[in-house]
């Protein structure tokens, strides 16, 4: 973790941005920090209940006095009162460790926020939060926002990045508490992302502020989450089944594709039309009138069996077994005869 640590603090310091880790004032007890947080800012943030339950009048009176961000602590919970500032990423330490749990990259367009940080194990005790049964890799992280004047700010979009000391988690999946609800949903479904950065830390995005852990996803939780692009598949997981082709739509494959009966199917074996002009023999008037040395004047627009020209039909394309073409051939012969 500290080396993904490092490398997040060289990529926040080319942008700018000054990385920032306060020292942890370490008190042996809750009511320790709720003295000191009483003696120093004039009014205690409460943790296991959202910051809006604070009076509003001890809000003004806290963001008032918050000069430089301070970061209270105890072996269960780490509690940060601060000063926000746009060119600043703070480090939060996870409690009883000098590991991060978390570098609160943007918190948007706030003046104040208390930050509290707990062990999934402890956030009944210290949150009055119940989690579900999961894998977590992460730091319990509660976050409140306050604008200059102490009123709550909810829905403004947020950036952080959660660690967790399993360094060879490809995928993690968030769960959010949002606005001090119990009810666990994924970040997904709030329209939250989670990116791998480096080994042992996940890039957080969010739109309001809320509760988050960090919990490791399965293939079999029969929840969308992690990186799936199904429920249980995708992504990481089994690659998802492909759509079963309607009936409607496996039909109309098999159809012709021009409209029209079906051709006969003995229309290949049946014998030639009495009517239909044989080609191997041609009647002796189309003979003579082709042969004759001397042609009327009309006579270069009159119709020959032979002449493709008149035909409506390909003669050469269309099979000769059409009864379609027999009967144009009969025409056309009947027309030149009453011509000749």
């Amino acid at each position: 973790v500290s080396a993904g640590w490092l490398e997040l603090q060289s990529a926040s310091c080319s942008r700018g941005i000054r990385f920032v880790r306060r020292p942890k004032v370490i008190l042996p007890d809750r009511s320790a920090v709720a003295s000191r947080l009483k003696n120093q800012f004039g009014a205690v943030p409460p943790a296991a209940q959202p910051l809006s339950s604070l009076p509003a009048s001890d809000r003004a009176l806290l963001v008032s006095r918050i000069n430089v961000s301070t970061v209270l602590a105890t072996t269960t919970i780490v509690q940060a009162i601060i000063k926000v500032a746009s060119n600043e990423s703070l480090s939060v330490d996870a409690p009883n460790t000098t590991e991060p749990a978390v570098v609160l990259s943007d918190l948007g367009n706030v003046a104040a926020a208390v930050v509290q940080v707990v062990a999934p194990s402890q956030a009944a005790a210290e949150l009055n939060l119940t989690l579900p049964t999961k894998t977590y890799a992460s730091s319990v992280l509660k976050i409140d926002r306050m604008a200059s004047d102490g009123s709550v700010v909810s829905h403004e979009p947020i950036v952080f990045t959660l660690y967790t000391t399993d360094l060879s988690l490809q995928v993690m999946a968030v769960l959010v508490f949002s606005d001090g609800s119990t009810q666990a949903q994924d970040i997904r479904n709030q329209g939250g992302t989670v990116t791998r950065l480096v080994p042992g830390a996940f890039n957080v995005t969010m739109t309001h502020t809320s509760t988050f852990v960090g919990y490791v996803p399965n293939c079999t939780d029969g929840e969308l989450n992690g990186d799936e692009t199904g429920l249980d598949c995708g992504g990481s997981c089994q690659p998802c089944p492909s759509p079963s082709p309607s009936p409607s739509s496996s039909s109309s494959s098999t159809s012709p594709s021009s409209p029209g009966p079906s051709p006969n199917p003995s229309s290949n074996t049946s014998s030639p039309s009495p009517s239909s002009p044989s080609t191997s023999s041609p009647s002796p008037s189309s003979n003579t009138s082709s042969s004759s040395p001397s042609q009327s004047p009309d006579s270069k627009f009159s119709p020959s069996p032979n002449s493709s020209p008149l035909l409506p039909l390909d003669t050469a394309a269309a099979p000769a077994n059409s009864p379609g073409l027999a009967i144009v051939l009969v025409v056309v012969l009947l027309l030149s005869l009453l011509l000749s």
